[in-house]
């Protein structure tokens, strides 16, 4: 059902941008769950790297985070080395990406904030989110519009899908939190992924159509995070309690 959901193909049906970021995520989440050679990671990081640097430096931070926090086949010593090329790759990568996004140096990102906020305020299915916390911002990122900002017929339809996507959110919480699942590095490369991605991108919303569309980034690593957790909930539910490497591919 979830695979039929208009919000995960209505942007990326057509050869564009959105559709090549979408193919680039879902290779990369491939790449990571079945461990495939570097060779395999050099198109989809260049795709990602040529259309939307900044969101390949927010995966690249929440992989490296995932190795270094949630890999239990690496020793202290190599966490240790993962953790200085991690920072030495932001110190690298951090003048690029304020290039990237127009900036001179960060003493001007709270202009280029309120000017992005006003600009996509002005476009039409703004929203006023300056006074609301980080939580907030980040849940109508990624759930909003839901029925009550629904202002004509493309956004009830939008709000029905974010509805559904809320639902089956919860769910997987419920079911994470019923079963005392444990995740390893791979599963957790899904949750940063969501949270490195989201939090940047959902300091200056305004604009609940703007953020429909960006949000088809994160959609794979959702979708996959929440397929995965319900296959191994059955799992668990039809069988005895069992070590989390015996489903681990289940």
């Amino acid at each position: 059902m979830v695979l039929l959901l208009p919000n995960l193909h209505f942007w990326t049906v057509g050869l564009g941008k959105d559709s090549l970021i979408f193919f680039a995520i879902c290779k990369i989440i491939y790449n990571v769950f079945y461990s495939k050679k570097i060779s395999a990671w050099i198109f989809p990081v260049l795709l990602l790297v040529c259309i939307r640097f900044h969101i390949f430096a927010f995966l690249a931070v929440a992989y490296m985070g995932s190795l270094i926090l949630f890999s239990d086949r690496i020793s202290l010593q190599l966490r240790t080395l993962f953790l200085v090329a991690t920072a030495v790759v932001i110190l690298l990568l951090f003048p690029i990406f304020i290039e990237n996004i127009g900036l001179e140096d960060m003493s001007d990102f709270d202009t280029y904030k309120e000017r992005i906020i006003q600009a996509n305020f002005d476009s039409g299915s703004g929203i006023n989110l300056s006074d609301s916390n980080i939580l907030v911002k980040v849940f109508s990122y990624i759930y909003r519009p839901l029925f009550f900002d629904a202002h004509n017929t493309f956004s009830l339809f939008v709000s029905l899908d974010n509805l559904i996507w809320l639902v089956l959110t919860l769910t997987m919480i419920y079911a994470w939190i019923k079963y005392k699942i444990k995740f390893d590095y791979a599963t957790w490369y899904l949750i940063l992924s969501i949270l490195c991605v989201t939090i940047p991108l959902s300091i200056g919303l305004s604009n609940l159509g703007i953020a429909v569309r960006q949000k088809t980034m994160i959609l794979p690593f959702l979708y996959i995070l929440i397929l995965y957790v319900n296959n191994i909930k059955i799992y668990l539910a039809e069988s005895s309690p069992l070590s989390f490497v015996s489903y681990r591919h289940y």
